[in-house]
């Protein structure tokens, strides 16, 4: 199977190393706001989902994700995803490559 993934990851590279727990409030709806209109802005307004930075979320994180994306993701160590998913804003993902090492 090949295909993309064209997603949302963070606006600026300052708050993307940091992750979005390190925001205030008003910081993370400004990143959020300004990586969406970016997107719509450059012809990818309808890939309406988000990785998280570093994997990380909580509830506050998801409350503002929710305002501007359908579904997010995370790289996190989380129990197995359960199908159909419960909830859209903390799928999980795999990865995998063509690779021995």
């Amino acid at each position: 199977m090949h295909g993309w993934e064209v997603a949302g990851h963070a606006y600026t590279a300052t708050n993307h190393n940091a992750g979005f727990s390190s925001l205030s409030e008003s910081a993370l709806d400004n990143e959020l706001r300004a990586l969406k209109t970016w997107l719509c802005a450059y012809g990818f307004g309808s890939y309406d989902y988000l990785a998280y930075p570093r994997g990380e979320f909580s509830p506050l994180i998801e409350r503002y994700v929710r305002k501007y994306f359908s579904a997010a993701r995370t790289i996190a160590a989380v129990p197995m995803q359960m199908l159909p998913s419960v909830n859209p804003y903390r799928l999980r993902s795999k990865t995998v490559a063509n690779t021995t090492d």
